[in-house]
């Protein structure tokens, strides 16, 4: 179970225990996830980005830009689906 939290830390957590499960990834302005199409991402409608977090790693990849600065649209409008996120 991955959660994304208001200020950026993104964290896998055991859904049994509830306790977290390996290092902590940061995207600034997390505020919506997709798990799927090989990564774990990671919507900032603040600044228009998506980021794909690898799951065993936790490193974040460069963000992607999918809008503007504080893009409401954006926010937690994200799904992963046969190879892609959107």
């Amino acid at each position: 179970m991955w959660v994304a939290a208001g200020d950026g830390a993104v964290r896998a957590y055991d859904p049994r225990s509830i306790r977290p499960t390996g290092p902590t990834a940061s995207v600034p302005g997390a505020n919506g996830l997709a798990v799927g199409s090989g990564g774990v991402w990671v919507s900032s409608g603040r600044a228009g980005t998506v980021t794909r977090v690898d799951p065993r790693t936790r490193r974040a990849d460069a963000p992607i830009r999918v809008g503007h600065e504080d893009c409401v649209e954006c926010e937690r409008s994200i799904a992963a689906h046969q190879g892609a996120a959107v």
